[in-house]
């Protein structure tokens, strides 16, 4: 499965700084509670010219389960409206 890349990020002394793009996480699938679900990697060598250290993905593991575990709707039969 292909990653959805949404942005990047930087080791600080305090943790991870990130820059995502608005316009990706708006474009982004949600869960039922409005989430986007993201995990960020770390790279295996900070990039050349961006110095990132991390990358942001969508979580497609997670939402692979969210749709394996939304059972289809089906309307109920016999109800009287």
């Amino acid at each position: 499965m292909a990653k959805t890349f949404v942005g990047g990020g930087w080791k600080s002394k305090y943790g991870i700084k990130l820059s995502i793009k608005k316009e990706k996480i708006e474009s982004l699938p949600t869960n039922k509670y409005g989430d986007v679900l993201l995990e960020i990697q770390e790279r295996k060598e900070p990039d050349p010219k961006s110095k990132q250290t991390h990358y942001v993905v969508v979580d497609d593991y997670a939402y692979g389960k969210l749709n394996e575990a939304t059972p289809t709707a089906q309307e109920p039969d016999g109800l009287p409206f």
